[in-house]
């Protein structure tokens, strides 16, 4: 009896060692974040996590978004493939590019809807002849971070990284038709003040929800009673 419970001591501190090791390698690991909860970024805020994402090439290669970045400014536009607003502001926005060409203002198409396919997006990419990479971000871990849900909008960053806009590129919907991305970009470009900005309503269509998203969803839905649900 005295042997056995020798064993189990033993055992015991083997076990408590081999956990401590454990620990002490994870400890710097970031904890897992439930991409509902992914909180968006406010304006003037950096986005400084380096997201990695798969760009549309044959393989497919993950892209360090930070290297993406221009020195001056950088537009990510938020693209998906059913949405035919993509393809009525793609000259539009060709055309803001051709301004600052030469300023290091860089583009990076963000493809959001999860329902896209790989195919699906490099078809769409090739037949539009875009000026900008794509990179697939399926799970919205960026576009939930800019604050991004519509296809159709853009978030825009200064020279360190900083959102000093969101929202529609332009109001051609409008009457005025104001060029909301083109000033904002003239702003960085010539060192004149730029306001953080964010306008809230987008020209675009709404993406869906990430499979993952709509697990939590389901998670919580299934975690309210009947008699919560229903009410009194």
């Amino acid at each position: 009896m005295r042997r056995l419970r020798d064993v189990l001591i033993a055992a015991t501190f083997v076990a408590l060692c081999a956990y401590g090791v454990v620990a002490q390698f994870n400890a710097d690991a970031p904890p897992e974040v439930a991409i509902i909860d992914i909180e968006p970024l406010a304006m003037g805020a950096v986005l400084d996590i380096d997201f990695t994402l798969r760009d549309i090439e044959t393989p497919p290669k993950p892209r360090s978004l930070m290297a993406a970045y221009g020195r001056v400014a950088t537009v990510l536009y938020s693209w998906s493939v059913p949405c035919p607003c993509i393809l009525d502001m793609e000259a539009r926005l060709r055309a803001v590019a051709a301004r600052f060409e030469g300023a290091d203002v860089r583009w990076v198409a963000l493809a959001g809807e999860p329902t896209d396919s790989l195919a699906d997006v490099r078809a769409k990419a090739a037949e539009m002849g875009v000026f900008y990479p794509v990179l697939r971000d399926p799970e919205q871990l960026v576009l939930r971070r800019l604050g991004i849900r519509f296809a159709g909008q853009v978030a825009v960053l200064d020279g360190a990284g900083r959102l000093v806009y969101r929202g529609a590129a332009d109001d051609h919907w409008e009457e005025g038709r104001a060029e909301h991305l083109q000033a904002v970009l003239d702003a960085i470009v010539t060192g004149a003040p730029v306001p953080f900005e964010s306008k809230p309503r987008a020209y675009g269509c709404e993406f869906s929800l990430p499979a993952s998203c709509l697990e939590e969803s389901r998670a919580d839905d299934d975690a309210v009673s009947p008699g919560a649900a229903g009410g009194s």
